[in-house]
């Protein structure tokens, strides 16, 4: 029979996710999703992902059967000083333990109340209390501190349990800065640090890109590559299994150049924690460029996405939201011979839009956008899901483009949000060339 954890291959690590919210459906487990990911940064690979209600009985019952069968436990939640917050109860119950204050950790607690001119209700006292034999981890963050915990010498327990408290915000910090030495302390000896790099691609079909990049997988051992498709886009994700960081740089360089001699390197637009709307600005930033926005069907989406980056003010001057065919002549300069020729959702149109747009805001580029979002006003000629953009560059001259998206309002909506960015991300790129 094949040992299933052969030497070498790492502790076993299973991730514990509390709380009933998550089993009803109240709130996604991105918890589990972002510590996974961390763990394999590091080297490690998680065999398990639980999630269990706020329930002494069964959590005591599922802490006990996790913590008998991996190396390592991670769980997020129940640290609160609420009457569902029973975590630590139960896992002293399981490691056989009684619970017992921390001094220091209350400490930290009431300084935390003492900063903002409160005094500590006597309920968050629970939270500086351990079970025996425990590692406090410090929680800067908020007044829930962590713990991790060995099997008691004898016991019949094989996991080290390490635990989290459950917000994301106090979560994220504390493994990344407290638990990840812990973890790294008792089981990094021989580890491979790996890496990820993730190239955003947005105008190529998922099936197209495996075409293009199909000898690529497999190609070398130290690189997993894989698709990962969304609603507009798709990623390419690289793992790199190089024997240290120098070497997965070296294995970055070399693979984006690969993918790059496959398809154009322009349909790229960002890597990794990249956010389309902050890729756009910042080349815009860079030229020292402005933008004015001219919004029919997408309401001012566009502009929300645009202003959703810290920084904006930089390079975005204003917006037009002309739904009406009247807000499109007062407010853009829109002639009612085009409307009356050729409609408020044409070619045309749109580029007239983005003219005026720019001559009103004085900006370097306009882009505009007119389109059928549904679920009405479509013609036999103009079918649900049709949209025009018009792009107004700096020496004045003005591209227009066409997409026909599926039916759906807010599918619309968000295609043509993304698509208009992308097409003003093309037109920067491009201009001059």
């Amino acid at each position: 029979m094949t040992d299933p954890n052969p030497p070498n291959a790492g502790p076993t690590i299973w991730i514990v996710s509390t709380g009933t919210e998550i089993l009803q459906g109240h709130y996604p487990d991105t918890n589990a999703q972002w510590i996974a990911h961390e763990l394999m940064v590091l080297g490690f690979s998680v065999e398990r992902i639980m999630a269990i209600p706020d329930d002494h009985t069964v959590l005591g019952t599922e802490l006990g059967f996790a913590c008998r069968r991996c190396d390592l436990v991670i769980m997020t939640g129940g640290l609160g000083p609420t009457a569902d917050d029973m975590n630590r109860e139960a896992v002293a119950g399981v490691f056989g333990v009684e619970l017992v204050e921390d001094a220091d950790a209350l400490a930290d607690i009431e300084g935390r109340f003492a900063k903002r001119g409160w005094p500590m209700p006597p309920s968050n006292r629970v939270q500086a209390q351990f079970p025996s034999g425990a590692k406090v981890l410090p929680n800067p963050w908020g007044t829930a501190p962590g713990f991790v915990i060995a099997p008691p010498e004898g016991s019949d327990l094989r996991a080290n349990l390490l635990a989290l408290p459950g917000p994301p915000r106090e979560m994220r910090p504390m493994f990344a800065q407290i638990a990840t030495p812990e973890i790294l302390a008792r089981f990094g000896d021989g580890r491979t640090r790996l890496r990820t790099l993730t190239l955003h691609t947005v105008g190529l079909a998922e099936a197209l890109l495996n075409e293009r990049i199909d000898d690529l997988f497999g190609l070398d051992p130290a690189v997993n590559v894989a698709l990962l498709a969304g609603k507009w886009r798709v990623d390419i994700r690289l793992t790199l299994k190089g024997e240290n960081d120098t070497e997965n740089e070296a294995l970055a360089e070399k693979w984006r150049g690969l993918i790059c001699e496959r398809i154009d390197p322009i349909s790229i637009w960002g890597e990794d924690d990249d956010e389309f709307a902050g890729v756009v600005g910042s080349l815009l930033r860079e030229r020292c460029q402005t933008l004015a926005l001219a919004e029919s069907c997408t309401g001012g989406l566009i502009a929300k996405q645009i202003t959703d980056v810290a920084g904006s003010s930089d390079y975005f001057a204003e917006g037009f939201v002309t739904y009406s065919d009247e807000a499109k002549m007062k407010r853009l300069g829109v002639s009612e011979a085009t409307l009356a020729e050729f409609g408020a959702v044409s070619a045309e149109t749109a580029g007239e839009m983005a003219a005026g747009a720019r001559e009103a805001a004085g900006t370097d580029w306009a882009l505009s956008v007119t389109g059928i979002a549904g679920p009405g006003g479509a013609t036999r000629e103009k079918r649900l899901g049709l949209v025009f953009f018009g792009l107004a560059m700096p020496d004045g001259r003005v591209k227009t483009r066409r997409i026909q998206a599926f039916p759906g309002r807010a599918a619309v909506r968000e295609l043509s949000a993304v698509t208009g960015l992308d097409i003003l991300r093309r037109g920067i790129l491009r201009f001059g060339g």
